[in-house]
């Protein structure tokens, strides 16, 4: 094999090993959320494949080299293809067997991919040491290419296949093109022949109905994003990932959701207030409040969400601005708010981790009126073993607001029982019916120490069922 030949090689093998560890994390999303526990798991499986794929690129025959490297190649290119199927098909069977589900579908969908992609560059360098007998300078060379490959990979997946191509038609490139150059490493189309009927097969199936009309389904470079109606045309949902965020009234223009409703009712005499929503799927909130004279700033860091939401769900008459929320708080400079009401997530029950700390809600208080109130969006029980992010995010809170409560959103319900509980924070002391003292004795979030992924996490898994259970 020709210098050039083998760092072509190098470098689609690195490109698509980054592509494939951005994409297969993106199917998990859709079933478990886009938190760090996902991320951690798949970067385990990719690594432990990596690490086996070397050990056995380094070892195979060296008479077979030429022959094993065009089959590694195309089984790179099936193995990656099929990685969404995997994930499709482990979500419907691991979902309810607790944490392990996480890593279970991170290792079934990555793991032998992974292994592929790590003999590649082993034969490789192999093959090229045999041919001009030098070590150093063909290890540097091979090992830099594959690097600038990988680099290639997370840029593009990122900014340009994920958004533009989808996650199935991104792995069909990817698994088109490893194919192909199997081919043309034997010099042969039989590698071609045997591996291209596969690619035949229709791409794997996450468009959930749930029993309603699918209106949309997009793939964002943040998420997946959904959007149902039910068979009567009056109700309409956006799911992020397999959340539903937003259930809306579309005669009456009235947020469904249990936790919506109690926020927004919750809140007194609206008129001429201010109000900042933090998270802006579907515009149910504010709509409602829209309704009651509440001049609102919706800040909602997917501009696809925002797109969504204007085209099924219609657009808010106040502000909004397509930003991180942090960010966004960080700079504000205007008039301070009246409310601000909390209500962005990651996944089903998991608050972005850079939101839920103590330098976050410092920033939270800073664009507050000297009498107005933070409401912060949490999910988990009052208490037992599910209730460790809610507890933390309270006493967080209280690190900031001298005056904390909280509001079971079904206060019926057994304390150990999972679900929507609001939080509300103020400067001043809380006039809101039916408010419960909140617990001081969780652990404090902060940028430094933050496991709220980890504590939400237990929340998440008493709960999961499915999507079908995430609407709220």
């Amino acid at each position: 094999m020709t210098r050039s030949a083998s760092l072509a090689l190098s470098f689609l093998a690195g490109y698509c090993n980054l592509v494939l560890e951005i994409v297969g994390p993106r199917y998990m999303a859709s079933v478990y959320g886009s938190t760090t526990v996902v991320w951690s798991a798949a970067i385990t499986a990719t690594l432990v494949g990596l690490s086996l794929g070397y050990w056995l690129g380094a070892i195979l025959p060296e008479r077979r080299l030429p022959f094993s490297l065009a089959t590694t190649l195309a089984a790179s290119g099936i193995l990656s293809y099929f990685a969404g199927h995997v994930v499709a098909a482990s979500a419907r069977w691991l979902v309810t067997s607790g944490p392990g589900s996480i890593v279970a579908t991170a290792f079934a969908s990555l793991l032998f991919p992974s292994v592929a992609f790590g003999m590649i560059p082993q034969m490789l360098i192999r093959m090229r040491c045999l041919a001009t007998g030098t070590i150093g300078s063909t290890v540097g060379e091979v090992c830099a290419v594959g690097t600038l490959g990988a680099v290639a990979g997370a840029l593009s997946a990122t900014f340009f296949l994920i958004p533009w191509l989808g996650l199935s038609t991104t792995l069909l490139g990817l698994a088109s093109a490893l194919i192909f150059s199997s081919a043309l490493s034997m010099k042969s189309i039989l590698g071609l022949a045997a591996g291209a009927p596969l690619l035949l097969l229709p791409a794997p199936n996450l468009q959930w109905t749930l029993g309603r009309n699918l209106l949309a389904q997009v793939d964002s470079e943040y998420q997946t994003i959904r959007v149902l109606e039910d068979t009567n045309g009056r109700w309409r949902y956006m799911y992020l990932g397999p959340q539903c965020d937003s259930e809306y009234d579309v005669i009456t223009r009235r947020p469904g959701a249990r936790y919506a409703l109690a926020l927004v009712r919750s809140l007194g005499e609206l008129d001429g207030t201010r109000a900042l929503l933090i998270g802006g799927a579907g515009n149910s909130i504010a709509h409602y409040l829209e309704s009651e004279n509440v001049e609102t700033v919706t800040v909602e860091v997917d501009a696809r969400v925002v797109e969504l939401t204007e085209q099924f769900f219609g657009g808010s008459r106040g502000r909004t601005v397509v930003a991180d929320g942090r960010r966004f708080l960080r700079d504000y400079e205007g008039e301070p708010f009246d409310y601000v009401l909390l209500d962005a997530f990651g996944g089903p029950g998991f608050i972005p981790y850079h939101l839920a700390t103590v330098e976050f809600y410092e920033l939270t208080r800073r664009v507050l009126a000297p009498n107005g109130i933070v409401v912060q969006n949490t999910h988990g029980s009052l208490s037992g073993s599910s209730a460790a992010a809610f507890r933390a995010y309270a006493t967080t809170i209280r690190e900031v607001f001298p005056f904390v409560s909280c509001l079971p959103v079904r206060p019926e319900a057994d304390k150990e029982a999972v679900q929507n509980i609001l939080v509300y924070a103020s400067m001043d002391v809380l006039q809101v019916e039916g408010l419960m003292p909140a617990p001081a004795d969780g652990r404090v979030i902060t940028d430094d120490r933050n496991p709220s992924d980890v504590l939400a996490l237990q929340a998440h898994l008493a709960t999961w069922d499915g999507p079908s259970l995430l609407a709220r």
